[in-house]
């Protein structure tokens, strides 16, 4: 793995907190630390096909397909 680059795994919220802008404040966080550290030139993250709430987050937030598949999901990567 780089070192610079920081990956995020999973966000996974109960359902009935869907809708509610907590996966977007905890992903512009993860943004702030990231840059704020100062370690890390990239995000990366998989976002699966269907997961279209996920996608449209990580689209608000400047992440970009890679054009890379990983266990079927789309790879994104965000430049800081």
């Amino acid at each position: 793995m780089d070192e610079d680059r920081l990956d995020l795994w999973r966000i996974m919220l109960a359902v009935e907190h869907e809708g509610k802008g907590y996966g977007t404040a905890a992903v512009k966080l993860m943004i702030q630390y990231a840059k704020e550290s100062g370690r890390y030139k990239h995000i990366y993250l998989l976002c699966g096909h269907k997961n279209h709430r996920a996608r449209h987050i990580y689209d608000k937030l400047g992440f970009q397909p890679t054009g890379k598949i990983c266990y079927g999901d789309v790879q994104m990567k965000l430049d800081l």
